[in-house]
């Protein structure tokens, strides 16, 4: 009903049906995150010039308590990027992220959205702890830096086989506002382990399903798999992230 009342408001101001999406007037502002999950799993190994049968891609089911889209699928991680605030926020950041390692980019600022990336990655794949349950910023990246899956990230980064791509900008019309879509790509045999072994340790599996990036591109397993089981942006991100991703290594081959 809400959305029926927003668009009857914004075209009663001159604002007709097709430009909605390009307007903000009475719109919510905040920012949706899709990510798309893929990854060589661990029984693959390391193929050189491996093309997209390599892969495989992550989707996660919501449960029944999800406020929208309950039991459906959707690209994991997807979040509303929302940057943490402690008390006294000011002069703990001031303190803490001043003295961070100026080299470890995925924990410097809260506004960094490839920040937000890899901690609902973490949270969402390996069931590490909300930020907001950890009663300082200092004691948040002590315990993340030192968790096991976080640490083997690290070390793909080091490694550069970790590459995240910008993949589009959704505005779902039911909810009125703007998705931020990603790729991110970790080629690392590592990481096809600690997915593996953690993300079964840690009791999420039962709503994580790893999917060959092939089968998203064929149209037939693509619809009798998931069907109209999937939000808009989701269902963007994913198809499209695996056509760059197809694109990605097929220029590698040939270049």
């Amino acid at each position: 009903q809400y959305r029926i009342k927003l668009v009857q408001f914004l075209t009663s101001k001159g604002i007709t049906r097709d430009k909605i999406i390009f307007n903000g007037l009475g719109r919510s502002a905040a920012i949706g995150v899709s990510v798309l999950h893929a990854f060589i799993p661990a029984d693959q190994g390391h193929i050189p010039g491996q093309d997209l049968s390599s892969y495989h891609v992550t989707l996660s089911r919501r449960s029944s308590n999800t406020a929208t889209d309950a039991n459906n699928f959707h690209v994991l991680p997807a979040f509303i990027f929302q940057p943490f605030v402690f008390a006294d926020h000011t002069e703990i950041l001031d303190k803490e992220l001043g003295s961070s390692q100026p080299d470890n980019v995925f924990r410097l600022d809260m506004f960094s959205i490839q920040s937000h990336i890899v901690r609902e990655l973490m949270e969402e794949m390996f069931a590490f702890p909300d930020v907001e349950l950890f009663a300082s910023l200092q004691k948040y990246h002590r315990e993340l830096d030192s968790f096991p899956p976080m640490s083997a990230f690290l070390q793909c980064v080091k490694r550069k086989t970790v590459r995240v791509y910008s993949t589009g900008i959704v505005v779902d019309l039911r909810m009125m506002r703007a998705e931020l879509t990603f790729l991110m790509v970790i080629s690392d045999p590592l990481w096809g382990e600690v997915v593996h072994n953690f993300a079964t340790a840690k009791g999420e599996s039962r709503y994580l399903t790893h999917v060959p990036a092939t089968n998203i591109l064929d149209d037939a397993k693509l619809s009798s798999t998931y069907g109209d089981s999937m939000p808009p942006q989701g269902a963007i991100a994913l198809f499209e992230g695996c056509q760059i991703l197809k694109k990605i290594l097929s220029d590698q081959r040939s270049g």
